[in-house]
């Protein structure tokens, strides 16, 4: 039927380049889903137990995540490390700070402690708690990180969750 030499060479010239598109296409797809399975999940996690409180940064996602900035609210000014939003001495809780120069990693289902306030029986515990959890409402975090791919996330919450127990306030979470 197709014994033509030039035909031959068109009809094998049509289905190597067809088969290229293709290859190509499935490339593309693969590497967008590639992207979509390492997706980090970043989370803000508050916790206001008996002898301690903390906030953490989860990720919820399967892949990694790279944390670049970390800021703190407290009106209208922002901070980028929460020693200076409490009253605390800085000395008696764990804290850390991140700057572009000192980024953080956080594998899949790790927790990142941003502060962790542990607090012995002190004779006026509940005083203590109470200024602690108000110090600790009049702030809110923002989160910036990215997957290994450079995508840029973001995730901020209020922390007036933390005054539960002493009024009603709405609280908000937001990450994107």
């Amino acid at each position: 039927m197709f014994t033509d030499p030039q035909t031959i060479a068109l009809a094998a010239l049509i289905v190597s380049s067809l088969s290229f598109g293709l290859s190509f296409v499935q490339l593309l797809i693969q590497r967008s889903h590639n992207k979509k399975t390492v997706r980090p999940i970043g989370q803000i996690d508050l916790g206001d137990f008996d002898h301690t409180m903390y906030i953490h940064f989860v990720n919820n996602g399967i892949g990694p995540l790279i944390i670049r900035k970390i800021t703190f609210e407290k009106g209208d000014k922002i901070y980028t490390d929460i020693v200076h939003c409490l009253s605390l001495d800085p000395k008696a809780y764990n804290h850390i700070s991140i700057n572009p120069e000192v980024s953080k990693a956080v594998l899949p289902e790790k927790v990142f402690v941003i502060a962790d306030l542990e607090y012995d029986k002190r004779k006026h515990l509940a005083d203590f708690k109470n200024k602690l959890r108000t110090e600790l409402s009049q702030l809110t975090i923002e989160v910036i990180y990215e997957d290994v791919y450079g995508q840029e996330y973001s995730c901020q919450r209020n922390l007036k969750w933390f005054t539960r127990h002493l009024e009603t306030n709405t609280n908000t979470s937001e990450c994107e």
